[in-house]
Parts: C-alpha cells; structure tokens; sequence
C-alpha cells in the first residue's frame, strides 16, 4: 500500500494539487450516493413488508399498503426533486 502511495507522489498526482471545484464535486457525488443507498434501502424494505403481508395476512394488506404506499412515492419523487432542482440550481 505505501509503494502506491509513494508511485502516485511520484509522479506528481497527489490529492493536494485537486481545485476546490474538483472537491465539492466528488463530496456531492458521495452525498448523492448516500441519499440514494439510504432512499432505496428505506423503500425497499417497506416494499418487502408489504409483499410480505400481502402473502401472510391478505385481509389486511390493503390496510398496510395504505400506509406504505404514499411513503414509497414520496420518497422516490423527493428524491428526484431534489436531484433536479439541485442541477438547475448549480447550472
């Protein structure tokens, strides 16, 4: 590992020389990452649940579909919002 570290200070490309455009980009890369794995794991799991209670308990999975649904599109369409209202905002 330090062999690498020394290869790329060697050739001059160190993480220092990035501009302070090239670092907010990759710290909004990586938050955008994040909001999408956690957006995704969050519908994902309640869509889990309610397959799951449409199998075991399909009196009352309409009831729980009720609930759920509305959370799954909105925080699939907040998502999109944000990512479109965050590119007009930065172009």
């Amino acid at each position: 590992m330090a062999n690498q570290t020394n290869l790329k200070l060697d050739q001059g490309s160190s993480s220092t020389s990035d501009t302070t455009a090239a670092i907010r980009a990759h710290g909004d890369v990586k938050v955008r990452t994040g909001v999408l794995w956690l957006v995704g794991a969050v519908c994902g799991i309640l869509a889990i649940g309610g397959l799951l209670a449409f199998f075991f308990r399909p009196d009352q999975s309409k009831d729980i579909w009720v609930i759920i649904g509305p959370i799954i599109s909105g925080g699939v369409a907040g998502v999109v919002g944000a990512f479109l209202g965050s590119e007009k905002h930065t172009s």
